[in-house]
């Protein structure tokens, strides 16, 4: 996840806090670096995950930005007044930057999501009770975590920030919902982004901005998130768009070049990811890799705090008929069995017992039951008894057994 460098050309995440905020983060121990190998085998069992909305994720007209290139000033010694000749740059190299989308007002990006300006009816999430302001979403090549070791083709970051934003009450403002990339069939409006892009602006790293309309829902993978943790950045911020600088005070505080050396970036985001993937073609993931041919990941990091993850759901258990006795031979009268049957919500299912064609005619007395009784009038033969039943989503099942009856 990236962050924003203060007042030059922008980089990914865009959000800082204020002073007050981050010495209240003070408590913080350096142990919750991100990204990190999700080891399957040490997760938590999330008992009580907390449910994650999303709000007006629709059609947005979004800015896009290769962010690569970007300056940082800072001064390598303290002082009141700072003296002119301490003032250094740091040019950000590809390393820290990405592809960058942000939600605007218009098609003339004029007015674009930032901690001061919240759009009209402006993209966020919801999780207990706080609202989460989309303030971009970015793209990582190779995936920055890990899953048991394997590193996925690449991640998609969806940054939020807390909805009063740098006057937050909130120790961790930052709500990062993440999604992996594998090569395969593109989804459909993933694979448009792309091109949408790569035809506008083409693989040179560039600070020129583009202008993309993209259903945000379209690209988000299918089902829930399955793991969270307490995190930090991916790369490092300087004064950011609060216009002030992370105290050292702070884990991962102090100037861009400080949290370099430290390799302690500021712990302040919540963060949801995927298991179910997002897919792209090998040739717009290649697209993706001419821009950061070094790859635009950081390495992993140590991480003490738990992960949790959401079990996933059972299997869906699918409506089933089951006409019992199977292949059956008869001396007289018989009792059909359906009650091996299974209702997909476990509610009661209805029944139809019916003589199928291909055999002599039965007669099925109390054929609207799980149990009726099957009598053979037509004498020595195969009769063939056909079971339909109905959930209580009107859904039917059928299943048919044959029963030889030898009496007389």
């Amino acid at each position: 996840m990236r962050f924003s460098f203060g007042a030059i050309a922008p980089l990914s995440l865009g959000f800082a806090l204020t002073t007050q905020i981050l010495i209240s983060t003070s408590a913080f121990a350096q142990h919750e670096q991100t990204p990190i190998n999700i080891d399957s085998s040490a997760t938590v069992i999330d008992t009580k995950p907390p449910v994650l909305t999303f709000n007006n994720y629709s059609f947005a007209d979004l800015k896009v930005q290769n962010t690569y290139g970007a300056q940082e000033s800072f001064y390598t010694v303290k002082g009141t007044p700072a003296t002119p000749g301490d003032l250094k740059n740091v040019t950000i190299n590809a390393e820290w930057a990405t592809l960058k989308a942000t939600p605007c007002a218009d098609p003339t990006l004029k007015s674009c999501a930032s901690y001061a300006t919240k759009l009209p009816n402006a993209p966020s999430i919801t999780i207990d009770g706080k609202e989460y302001i989309l303030q971009q979403f970015h793209f990582h090549v190779p995936a920055e975590h890990m899953v048991d070791g394997r590193r996925p083709a690449m991640e998609v970051h969806f940054v939020h920030l807390l909805n009063n934003g740098c006057a937050a009450d909130d120790h961790r403002p930052g709500a990062v919902v993440g999604a992996f990339i594998e090569e395969g069939p593109a989804d459909p409006e993933l694979g448009k982004f792309f091109d949408l892009y790569g035809a506008a602006l083409g693989a040179a790293p560039t600070a020129a901005s583009q202008y993309v309309r993209s259903n945000l829902a379209a690209l988000l993978p299918k089902g829930k998130y399955t793991w969270r943790y307490e995190g930090g950045l991916t790369a490092p911020t300087g004064s950011g768009l609060c216009g002030v600088t992370i105290p050292e005070s702070i884990p991962g505080g102090g100037t861009v070049a400080q949290q370099l050396i430290s390799g302690v970036f500021p712990e302040v985001v919540h963060w949801y990811l995927y298991k179910n993937p997002l897919y792209m073609t090998a040739q717009q993931i290649k697209f993706f890799k001419t821009m950061f041919p070094e790859g635009n990941s950081r390495v992993v990091k140590e991480n003490e705090n738990h992960v949790y993850e959401t079990p996933a759901p059972p299997p869906a258990i699918a409506t089933k008929a089951v006409a019992n006795p199977k292949n059956a031979t008869a001396l007289g009268s018989i009792a059909l069995d359906g009650t091996a049957s299974i209702s997909f919500d476990g509610k009661p299912l209805t029944y139809a017992w019916t003589v199928a064609p291909g055999g002599k005619n039965a007669t099925i007395t109390s054929a609207n039951t799980a149990t009726p009784l099957l009598q053979f009038p037509e004498g020595y033969g195969n009769y063939i008894v056909q079971l339909t039943v109905t959930d209580s989503a009107g859904n039917k099942a059928t299943d048919t057994t044959v029963i030889l009856y030898v009496g007389r």
